[in-house]
């Protein structure tokens, strides 16, 4: 998560726990619906209602599906008193429905064990969850399923995760005895603080020519909001699987490019202005933004969310320290290996290493990386439009830093990082040993 020093009241929207208090509580229900209705640009049939689903019990989404289709025609009155009757039900088999828990997701904050007091019993926060990743399922009265996810960090493979939290989904979403039919559609929202859509994960194959390829990565390099749905690869409709399943990646460090920063002005995304910049709220006259703003003030006042948040902005920081302890150790393994190089270039190289390996991530600003490495602003800057140039040249790269190629190559084997001149490097490689 970006650790970008803040005044102490006012705590990150992006962080995983802050997100979920802040938009995962009854009492912030609609600031959640106006969220939805604003990034899926639900206008002619917007979202009216959400159901929290606790999901440690999998089999209520498809009670909740199950008794929604029976209140499609009641009233108003008769819905508020099935609802209480619904909700006395459920907390006494769960004890709380608002609140969202993916029961298998680890976290390394799983073991804060903080104490019930009677500030937390008096407080409109009833209980704190500490998920790594905040995986919200809501349900809206049109019979759709929405998860939303937040993750800060780059675990990998986000689309087979995002796939698979959809499969558990769908497959707990019909109660027993229900055709088929009566699967509701799903879509999944994955707010993520680092890049996940990039080059490396474009299969260059599919394309007729290399001008077709570069021109497709540069697009990819600044589409911010990426939308993948369930087609016919002849006609590319979705036919007989319209709407059911649609995924949403939004990736929040793309916002940042210059190309991108008038997005953040449009209605559709100005949630997402809000998490990157809640600062800019304070004094607004926009009566949602103004209240998630106060509550965020809110929160920050807690003292367990508090505790809580700065032990995970810690973890963060111990894990860039030990990235960066993680350079100098393969500079030491290499002057084990008979490299002699001075302390000055050994303490570059180790550096160089750690800022690629953030740069890559995409999480973390060069005003950032500059604080835990040695390495020039400028320097900064060239191996950033390194990693971000799909036709990224090592021979320049080494030129502009001055440094002796083969250490560069090292360091782009080490993290996997591709250049143009790899293929050609790789067969003198070969031939050297032939």
């Amino acid at each position: 998560m970006n650790i970008i020093e803040k005044e102490k009241e006012m705590l990150d929207p992006k962080n995983d726990l802050i997100f979920k208090n802040l938009f995962g509580v009854p009492q912030n229900k609609d600031i959640m619906i106006d969220f939805l209705n604003k990034i899926l640009e639900f206008k002619e049939n917007p979202i009216v209602d959400l159901f929290y689903i606790n999901t440690t019990d999998k089999s209520l989404i498809g009670k909740m599906k199950k008794n929604n289709n029976e209140e499609t025609n009641q009233s108003n009155e008769e819905k508020e008193v099935n609802d209480k009757e619904e909700n006395s039900e459920l907390y006494g088999k769960l004890g709380r429905l608002d609140i969202l828990v993916n029961s298998y997701i680890e976290s390394p904050s799983s073991n804060y064990n903080l104490r019930e007091t009677n500030e937390r019993k008096k407080r409109d926060i009833d209980e704190i969850i500490y998920p790594e990743n905040i995986d919200l399922v809501a349900k809206t009265r049109t019979n759709k399923l929405i998860n939303i996810e937040i993750q800060m960090n780059n675990k990998g493979h986000m689309g087979k995760r995002s796939l698979y939290y959809a499969a558990g989904i769908i497959f707990h979403s019909l109660p027993r005895n229900e055709p088929y039919e009566k699967v509701p559609d799903l879509v999944m929202i994955n707010i993520l603080n680092y890049v996940a859509i990039k080059d490396s994960t474009v299969n260059k194959k599919q394309f007729n020519n290399e001008s077709e390829c570069d021109e497709y990565i540069n697009e990819l390099k600044n589409r911010c909001h990426s939308v993948y749905t369930i087609q016919n690869t002849q006609t590319n409709k979705t036919e007989i699987f319209e709407n059911s399943l649609i995924f949403h990646f939004i990736e929040l460090p793309k916002f940042l490019n210059e190309i991108n920063k008038n997005k953040l002005e449009s209605e559709k995304y100005s949630w997402i202005k809000f998490l990157l910049k809640p600062e800019i709220y304070k004094d607004t006259d926009k009566k949602l933004f103004k209240r998630a703003y106060n509550y965020l003030n809110y929160l920050g006042t807690l003292g367990e969310i508090r505790e809580a948040y700065e032990q995970i902005e810690k973890v963060e920081r111990d894990h860039l320290s030990a990235m960066s302890e993680y350079g100098k150790e393969k500079y030491i393994e290499g002057e084990k290996n008979g490299k002699k190089q001075g302390k000055e270039e050994g303490e570059k190289i180790s550096a160089i290493h750690f800022a690629m390996l953030l740069l890559k991530q995409g999480i973390y600003s060069i005003d950032e990386i500059k604080k835990y490495c040695k390495l020039s602003k400028d320097d900064l800057k060239i191996i950033k439009n390194f990693i971000n140039n799909p036709k990224r040249s090592i021979r320049e790269l080494a030129i502009s830093l001055n440094l002796d190629i083969n250490q560069l190559i090292e360091i782009c084997g080490i993290i996997d990082i591709y250049y143009i001149e790899k293929e050609e490097f790789d067969k003198e490689e070969k031939r050297r040993y032939v």
